[in-house]
């Protein structure tokens, strides 16, 4: 299938004078603190760095004016919940810089074409921060004006405090309890494979407009959800290397720090469910610097290696179970 492009067009001041049209056919995964992306699957956390090795299959552009847009959707996602005087600005501010990295310079979509099938797909589980998502949509030319994020959380708007599928273009999902999104995220990988092998099967790999990928920004929150855990499972048992999860481990929660009642290794658990687990600190230097560029880099190793796997048949999985059953029946030890 040919590229395609889409991306953000001529903004005003309002919207950061971002202005351009970006690749289809590029990519991305991990965020702020910490972050995750997936092969097998992939994720990332924080505390560390992204291992070392990673080629960028395209290198990043990232100048004054990606900073300028990256400050401008800080500054809306504040005024919007001041203006209305209630909402979520905490986190749409911490993860300004890896909302628009996603959706400017990286996902495959194109607003004037918001259906097209091989569009990379977008769920924030973090749906309480709806306007992460909202400002994106904005800057990138899906219909949403600047009255839309004026009226953010009020009646009849747009912009309802949680994303809702059929309600504003480019949400994908209806998110907002915790640990949905992700979970969701793992149905929507496991249906793109299924149908990759059902209707396109003879495509050479990154050719099909199903070698799409699925990216989910994902909480403290989500994953301390057991919905997630479970998923997660399965997402590693079928190797989805088309999901790629983002966890901002901002270790802040509503009572305290989230050590009060969450504290164990999230990585070494997702490296258990047989993800490929890579992180991002950007404190690790002692002072908050958001390099934009590891974060590009980590998901570029994620992305890179499934762009280039052999396609899923839609029984491959039925197939490994039988075998697994009938290997247990010779042997009831297995």
């Amino acid at each position: 299938m040919p590229s395609r492009y889409g991306g953000i067009p001529a903004a005003d001041a309002a919207r950061g004078a971002v202005r351009g049209l970006r690749s289809r056919w590029t990519s991305l995964s991990m965020i702020s603190r910490a972050a995750v992306g997936w092969d097998p699957v992939c994720a990332a956390f924080a505390q560390s760095t992204v291992p070392r090795g990673w080629a960028l299959a395209n290198e990043l552009q990232w100048d004054e004016l990606d900073d300028r847009a990256v400050d401008t959707a800080r500054v809306l996602a504040a005024d919007a919940v001041e203006k209305v005087g209630n909402g979520h600005p905490g986190t749409a501010i911490s993860l300004a810089p890896v909302s628009y990295l996603l959706h400017q310079k990286v996902m495959r979509h194109d607003p004037a074409d918001a259906d097209w099938v091989g569009r990379d797909r977008f769920i924030l589980s973090v749906g309480h921060s709806s306007l992460t998502q909202y400002v994106q949509l904005y800057l990138g030319g899906y219909g949403l004006e600047l009255e839309d994020l004026e009226s953010l959380r009020t009646w009849g708007s747009k912009t309802p405090g949680h994303p809702e599928y059929g309600h504003t273009k480019g949400v994908e999902i209806t998110t907002g309890p915790l640990g949905q999104g992700l979970a969701s995220a793992v149905g929507f990988a496991y249906a793109a494979r299924y149908e990759r092998g059902l209707f396109d099967p003879e495509a050479a790999p990154g050719t099909s407009p199903f070698d799409h990928f699925i990216y989910v920004v994902a909480g403290d929150g989500d994953l301390q959800e057991g919905v997630t855990s479970e998923a997660s499972s399965l997402a590693g048992h079928q190797e989805l290397g088309n999901l790629i999860a983002i966890y901002d481990s901002n270790q802040i929660s509503i009572e305290d720090d989230t050590d009060i009642s969450f504290s164990e290794d999230v990585a070494k658990r997702y490296e258990s469910y047989g993800w490929q687990v890579l992180e991002v600190d950007w404190k690790k230097t002692g002072a908050y610097v958001e390099d934009v560029a590891e974060l590009y880099s980590g998901n570029r190793g994620c992305e890179g290696r499934d762009r280039q796997a052999e396609p899923h048949h839609p029984e491959d999985h039925h197939r490994l179970a039988l075998a697994r059953q009938a290997e247990h029946r010779r042997d009831p030890r297995l």
